[in-house]
């Protein structure tokens, strides 16, 4: 018999699934979301797991049933709208509120997208979390890890919802159960004051070199904030001035090259061309991997902001040799105004790929090739999810479904078999271990 032990997060169940393994343990070590993959897996149930297409499967519903919305027609195209209705879905979905207090007519636009959202997540072969955990729940009076499992370790969960904690409470049943701590032993606390934000990054690294010296090892080390996309252009170039080692967070998509250009790209579909999106479309390590010369950056720095249209743009420009390549390029994104489904757009994204393979983009050494080719293999991913949907859009409806798919790809961090200092979270360092933990920017 083996036991199975409920953790906070994956990176802190992959690490003890690993010692498990070297110690030939019978631990059986999974956060919640884990759990119930292994237990669709073991299910056989054919799902893909994307909030990506969740949120697809939103605006396709949002955009079916406007016309029939008494209350919330209106807010379709705000472009928070459809972040909020899948936050509030997936509180619904996992029980954590009703639309009871709402009124009639409220609960009736609700009810009547709710029901739409669930039939295109359907028809994408998508289960959201809340209808895994469904799943999960009532699959594991079956499972063979049921069988398995005499025992159950429950260490810190954090904030379960009703789904997580039924499934909680079910695999708890008729087992021996044991809530467990991380550390017998209280650790020791110390507050610094620093006089701004720099300093204090500067303080954390020479109490961090003063513990390599020592012979502590860097991934015995972590340093994590409430407030860490703040702190990261500061940590960034003091980390590297200092040589220390650690891996940067990736970006997302929307934060790299490849994303900045094509969402500029996207925008200049529409009718209304900015000096701004010409700037960023020419711009050397972050546009299109054109090399304009110093002369065609200059004709575009020095011109009137009042130029708005493709044809005002070909005249200034048009008899550039570098800027002919660009407009050739815009060319192929030409369209008339109207309706078109998803797919219309994403294969004239494509075609610029085409035109535009990995090899042409720049990259000044190997830390830039990895973001680079994560990003171009990303896109290509994101395009592909944005092609399965039949939606009718405009080109600027189909901005803000491109923008939010930029802005919701993480690219994947690379492995790496060296020793490096955490730099990240507060939730992902629970548990883990760490020799010494720096929690900075607090107040």
């Amino acid at each position: 018999m083996s036991t199975l032990c409920l953790v906070p997060h994956p990176q802190l169940a992959h690490k003890w699934r690993q010692s498990a393994v070297y110690a030939h343990s019978d631990l059986l070590p999974f956060a919640i979301k884990e759990l119930v993959a292994q237990l669709l897996k073991e299910q056989g149930l054919p799902y893909r797991d994307s909030v990506f297409l969740e949120k697809i499967a939103l605006w396709e519903a949002v955009g079916e049933a406007r016309d029939g919305l008494v209350c919330y027609g209106q807010m379709a195209d705000f472009p928070g709208f459809i972040e909020d209705l899948h936050n509030l879905f997936f509180r619904f979905g996992s029980g954590q509120v009703s639309f009871e207090h709402l009124s009639d007519p409220e609960q009736g636009d609700l009810h009547l997208l709710y029901d739409l959202y669930l039939q295109k997540l359907s028809a994408y072969h998508v289960l959201n979390q809340a209808q895994q955990l469904e799943q999960a729940i009532a699959f594991w009076p079956n499972s063979q890890l049921k069988q398995k499992v005499n025992r159950v370790e429950l260490y810190y969960l954090g904030e379960l919802t009703r789904l997580e904690r039924r499934l909680v409470n079910l695999i708890c049943e008729g087992k021996q159960v044991e809530h467990c701590t991380f550390s017998p032993n209280d650790a020791d606390v110390t507050a610094v004051v620093a006089a701004s934000p720099r300093e204090e990054i500067v303080q954390v690294i020479k109490a961090i070199i003063g513990l390599l010296n020592q012979g502590v090892e860097p991934q015995t080390i972590a340093v994590v904030s409430p407030d860490l996309d703040s702190y990261l252009p500061l940590i960034m170039p003091l980390f590297s001035q200092y040589q220390l080692p650690w891996q940067p967070p990736m970006p997302k998509l929307a934060d790299t090259p490849v994303g900045k250009a094509m969402g500029t790209l996207v925008r200049l579909m529409q009718s209304v061309w900015t000096k701004h999106d010409l700037e960023q479309l020419a711009a050397p390590g972050w546009g299109l991997p054109f090399g304009l010369s110093q002369e065609e950056h200059r004709l575009l720095r020095i011109a009137p902001p009042t130029l708005r249209s493709r044809e005002q743009w070909h005249n200034y420009l048009g008899e550039c040799p570098g800027w002919q390549q660009i407009f050739a390029v815009l060319q192929t994104l030409h369209f008339k105004p109207g309706f078109y489904p998803v797919r219309f757009y994403t294969e004239r994204l494509q075609r610029v790929l085409a035109e535009l393979p990995l090899i042409k983009w720049p990259a000044v050494d190997h830390g830039q090739w990895a973001v680079l080719a994560k990003s171009y293999d990303g896109l290509q991913k994101l395009l592909a999810d944005l092609a399965v949907s039949q939606h009718l859009v405009n080109a600027a409806q189909f901005e803000q479904i491109f923008n939010t798919a930029l802005d919701s790809y993480v690219l994947p961090q690379p492995r790496s078999f060296l020793q490096k200092i955490y730099v990240g979270s507060l939730s992902q360092v629970v548990g883990m271990g760490y020799h010494t933990l720096y929690m900075i920017g607090v107040t």
